[in-house]
């Protein structure tokens, strides 16, 4: 009904996939969530909330790089 009138924010889990997750692990949910909610356009790719303190900058580079490889549509 709402289709391309609908748009989606956030998705990336930061209470265990940032602060615990190997890069392939949160490279592999970012591509999940950029093709799931990102099919036709719509998403805005961020953490569910705010990026907590035990989240290394290494992380959140793995995190932006990832988006920019894979959110792409």
């Amino acid at each position: 009904k709402y289709g391309d009138s609908l748009s989606f924010f956030g998705g990336i889990d930061q209470q265990e996939l940032l602060p615990d997750g190997d890069v392939d692990a949160i490279r592999k949910e970012i591509r999940y969530r950029c093709e799931v909610l990102g099919e036709n356009g719509g998403f805005l790719l961020a953490p569910a909330h705010i990026i907590q303190a035990d989240v290394t900058p290494e992380t959140v580079k793995v995190m932006i790089d990832a988006a920019r490889e894979f959110g792409k549509y």
